[in-house]
């Protein structure tokens, strides 16, 4: 994946041709051009990392069908390029129509090509979003098979599956919709005010700020003149057994 990112940037050849003119001391021109490839370089590992983050999550699912339509959508991508005179480089063109084993055909207009993209994305979102419909399909259809073989205990653990599955679908759209993207992160806190009234932290700064101040209360509130409870003198006179007893009511 990451030499398909670097290989669509031409960065090897760029970076061969940096390396073929580098002298001392370093012309600026040089310079500045091997900085904005290093930068092009830096973004395609993030992308790149990312997918694969994506990928190792289970958020999308992998599957041959999925890659096939991927190729699809950049050998048209290209194509469209190539066409527009965006490209010239032909080789970027024939690799993907190998892999995919196409015919080139000079005589496509634009419009085919452009009506070829639209139809190659449609088929990649429909190959993203297959297995998981083919996975609850399969569940299924399963438990309609056990409960007619009489093993109506197997049917209801896989109707569960398919039930878990779906509120596991229905809280990641929640979560995206609210903005929540790292698991375990809080986007909003609820703070009492010294007036009694509470107010709404939405800002990642003042949340930070309200739990370091939350957590140094709670476990240094024995210490110091903090006024804890749990140092007043009718808890220090009581005996320990009794004051378990009356923190347990």
């Amino acid at each position: 994946m990451l030499h398909s990112s670097l290989s669509e940037k031409d960065a090897y050849a760029r970076m061969d041709s940096i390396h073929r003119r580098t002298v001392f001391p370093l012309p600026d021109s040089v310079a500045k051009e091997f900085e904005q490839l290093d930068d092009e370089i830096c973004a395609s590992m993030d992308y790149v990392e990312r997918k694969c983050q994506v990928f190792h999550t289970g958020g999308e699912k992998f599957s041959l069908a999925y890659k096939a339509a991927t190729q699809t959508v950049e050998y048209w991508t290209r194509h469209r390029g190539h066409e527009l005179g965006f490209s010239r480089n032909a080789r970027k063109l024939i690799k993907p129509q190998r892999k995919l084993q196409l015919v080139h055909n000079p005589a496509l207009t634009i419009l085919e090509i452009l009506d070829a993209v639209g139809k190659a994305r449609k088929k990649k979102e429909n190959a993203r979003n297959e297995p998981k419909v083919l996975s609850i399909e399969y569940r299924h259809r399963l438990a309609a098979a056990k409960e007619e073989a009489g093993q109506g205990k197997a049917a209801t653990i896989l109707r569960g599956m398919n039930g878990v599955e779906a509120q596991r679908t229905q809280e990641k759209n929640v979560k995206c919709m609210l903005g929540k993207t790292k698991g375990g992160s809080l986007n909003q806190v609820t703070v009492t005010n010294p007036d009694g009234s509470h107010s709404d932290l939405m800002e990642q700064q003042d949340v930070e700020a309200a739990v370091i101040m939350e957590n140094e209360w709670k476990y240094h509130q024995t210490e110091g003149d903090r006024n804890c409870w749990m140092m007043s003198s009718e808890w220090i006179s009581v005996p320990l057994g009794k004051a378990l007893k009356l923190m347990q009511c």
